[in-house]
């Protein structure tokens, strides 16, 4: 288990905060991924190739999620009336680095090795409201944690959880338009619940957008070619186990 220290107080609604609770709040966007190939859209039309029968596609998808062996996700999703903004590339094999964004207060995060290393900085001591004693301890260095309490602190952060259900279940939608998504031919689907997908046309059907009414709006790269970084040197790490008291 983290330190006592470790939690602190939200700073808009006095809710407790910690660490593990802060860093898994991406869970967020499992509600955008979920809801269909869940509106803005993006900028432009290309031309493409008719889209197979929703159904095929459906399948294509699922497919393509299911053997992804990494991506870059960037975007925000709101939680709670916050934006959480994210920048977090994974692998399939549980690497992540990137950072996370939450009223202004940064963290990053990065996963490797069979380890979790979380970069602390003022402004995130400042914003879950610790002492500054604190930042003396650990700001610009990374706190490590073993298999276990990574589990405990990134466990919403791999492809698995954010994919599952999309992998599991056929999501209803009807096509729109065709749109260009960050230069790639993309096809437009609406699902039910008013919620927006964007699915390469070209290619492999990856997903490249999902825009959610009131849920924020999550961009795809980086399909299999995501490299997560080594471990920090050791003189940048401190181990959570040495800060219980």
């Amino acid at each position: 288990m983290p330190p006592r220290w470790f939690t602190g107080t939200d700073s808009d609604d006095g809710a407790p905060v910690n660490i593990s609770r802060w860093a898994a709040l991406p869970a967020a966007a499992a509600i955008c991924l979920g809801a269909a190939a869940c509106g803005s859209g993006g900028s432009g039309t290309h031309t493409a190739s008719p889209p197979p029968r929703p159904s095929v596609l459906a399948e294509q998808v699922r497919t393509a999620l299911q053997q992804a062996k990494s991506v870059h996700i960037d975007g925000t999703v709101r939680q709670r009336g916050r934006n959480i903004a994210l920048s977090l590339s994974m692998t399939r094999s549980g690497g992540v680095s990137g950072q996370i964004t939450l009223n202004g207060a940064s963290v990053g995060v990065l996963s490797t090795g069979g380890s979790t290393y979380i970069r602390m900085n003022s402004g995130f001591i400042k914003y879950l409201k610790l002492p500054q004693t604190v930042c003396t301890l650990v700001c610009g260095k990374y706190l490590k944690a073993n298999a276990t309490q990574s589990r405990s602190l990134l466990g919403y952060l791999s492809m698995d959880r954010l994919f599952g259900s999309m992998t599991r279940k056929t999501p209803s939608f009807h096509y729109g338009s065709t749109q260009t998504i960050n230069g790639q031919a993309a096809w437009v689907l609406h699902s039910s619940n008013g919620g927006t997908a964007y699915v390469a046309a070209n290619g492999t059907h990856y997903p490249l957008r999902f825009v959610a009414p009131n849920r924020g709006q999550l961009n795809f790269t980086q399909w299999n070619s995501v490299k997560i970084p080594a471990a920090p040197p050791a003189s940048k790490v401190v181990d959570l186990s040495q800060l219980h008291h």
